[in-house]
C-alpha cells in the first residue's frame, strides 16, 4: 500500500491503474482494502494529499 499511496501523487493514473500497479486486477477490491488499511478510500486520500499540497 505504500506503493499505492506514492502513486496518488501522480494525477495522470487512475486508480484502476494504480491498483494494477500493485498488484490487484479489481479496482473495486483494492479500494476495499486501501480503505481497511488506510482509513479512507483511493480517492479520498488522493484528494486529502492534494489538498495538503
Amino acid at each position: 500500500m505504500d506503493k499505492a499511496c506514492d502513486l496518488m501523487y501522480n494525477q495522470q493514473l487512475s486508480i484502476g491503474d494504480i491498483a494494477r500497479s500493485v498488484g490487484y486486477e479489481d479496482p473495486l477490491l483494492f479500494s476495499k482494502i486501501f480503505k481497511k488499511i488506510k482509513g479512507a478510500s483511493p480517492r479520498i486520500y488522493r484528494k486529502e494529499k492534494e489538498a495538503k499540497e
